[in-house]
């Protein structure tokens, strides 16, 4: 396996970046990834699964088939392990644009860097076993731009797998806002009326 040329805030800076301009939902799997995301790039357009280990790819498949806009879900691998029983149905229901992206960095990073106890490859042969219709391994910054740009364009569901290096990455505080305001300020923004007439989610 080649030597990661990447670190987990350059891809959840990358690939908001890439959601931004592409006018991408995002949602972020719990710990660490909803932190740095929400501190790299918080923005309205952005769904932070605060304690939904292994959830985030149902929530934002889902939303991509409910709304028809392009969506991505940032995940960890200890996260996908965890939440390996629905990636199917993830696969299967995101008829548009749905990119999940997994950062691999092997060990659980939000409870104190455990290794995720599974076997080399493991991701790979689990996201097309689940039926995604791509399944992309990025190493450096070019490769993953090219991966955002092939998920955004095609159709279906694309796993991008992110090899991130095992160094501990920068600790941030935890998201500054409740989960039923990042709710709100989330629906709101993809067009959902909060006072409950015509509500399109």
């Amino acid at each position: 396996m080649r030597a990661p040329a990447l670190d987990r805030d350059d891809v959840i800076a990358a690939v908001l970046a890439s959601a931004r301009r592409a006018g991408a939902a995002v949602f972020t799997s719990n710990g660490n990834n909803s932190r740095a995301a929400y501190h790299l790039g918080d923005h309205p357009s952005v769904f932070y699964a605060m304690g939904s280990m292994g959830q985030v790819s149902l929530l934002a498949a889902g939303f991509a088939r409910r709304t028809g806009v392009p969506v991505v879900a940032i995940d960890g691998d200890g996260a996908v392990a965890m939440g390996a029983a629905g990636l199917p149905t993830a696969a299967r229901i995101a008829t548009n644009s749905f990119v999940h992206v997994a950062i691999d960095n092997s060990v659980y990073g939000t409870t104190g860097g455990q290794p995720v106890p599974v076997p080399p490859g493991w991701i790979e042969h689990l996201a097309r076993g689940a039926g995604y219709a791509r399944v992309l391994a990025v190493h450096d910054a070019d490769e993953l731009a090219s991966a955002m740009q092939t998920g955004f364009a095609s159709g279906g569901a694309t796993f991008v797998h992110a090899v991130v290096s095992t160094a501990a990455a920068n600790h941030y505080p935890r998201v500054a806002m409740d989960p039923a305001d990042v709710t709100r300020r989330f629906r709101v923004h993809w067009g959902h009326d909060p006072a409950g007439s015509g509500v399109r989610l």
